[in-house]
């Protein structure tokens, strides 16, 4: 999984457990229903599995680059970008709201991906991946996880189909606990994962992964 070079390294010290990658058309999450421990896995439009609950990705610093150390996934959820508070702007490896907006605007300058924009996002919380011996951070339990997404009806939920929220939330704004995870209902635009571009229904050149927060 790519990450800017600053942010691998952060990731590596612990100082990192969650990125945000955009939703693209026509991608689904699927649902554990049985255990209701929410979401499991993404797919992309196509079909293939893109990230998965348990799976383990490379810690890459960049497009091309050797990666430093591996990460597992221990939870996805789906919300606006603006719904992000304090909480997990630190778990991005960011000491405010307005420093991670700033970053995410520097990242991605174009419209709809602007933070001002508000656009709809996975979020994947991981943790590092330590081999069996070496002792690691405890995960979430899928209770927890479950908690951070809304009750699923289907066991697929593709993006699109319901109206952007409205919402006003300024920079200074102080962030709060108080909200709701996005489910299977969600509008998606766009998103970018281990190697793809981000797709835009705007007619705008999509965002290379190198450009993206990761």
């Amino acid at each position: 999984m790519l990450f800017r070079p600053d942010l691998s390294e952060k990731v590596e010290r612990g100082e990192k457990t969650q990125t945000r990658r955009v939703v693209r058309p026509g991608e689904a999450a699927e649902y554990d229903l049985v255990n209701g421990t929410g979401i499991v896995a993404v797919r992309t439009a196509s079909g293939r599995l893109k990230w998965v609950v348990g799976g383990t990705y490379a810690n890459q610093p960049g497009r091309g680059r050797k990666g430093i150390g591996r990460i597992r996934i221990v939870g996805i959820y789906r919300e606006r970008l603006q719904e992000i508070d304090l909480e997990d702007v630190k778990a991005e490896g960011f000491d405010s709201l307005e420093e991670f907006a700033a970053a995410w605007n520097k990242i991605n300058p174009r419209h709809p991906y602007r933070f001002e924009d508000d656009p709809d996002v996975w979020v994947l919380a991981f943790v590092r991946d330590y081999p069996p011996s070496a002792p690691g951070p405890s995960a979430p339990s899928a209770r927890s996880l479950a908690a951070r997404s809304s009750d699923a009806v289907t066991t697929s939920a593709p993006a699109g189909g319901t109206p952007k929220k409205e919402k006003n939330r300024s920079l200074s704004s102080s962030p709060t606990k108080e909200k709701t995870r996005r489910g299977p209902d969600g509008v998606g635009s766009a998103s970018s994962e281990n190697s793809p571009t981000s797709g835009s229904d705007h007619g705008e050149s999509p965002p290379s992964e190198t450009e993206e927060i990761a």
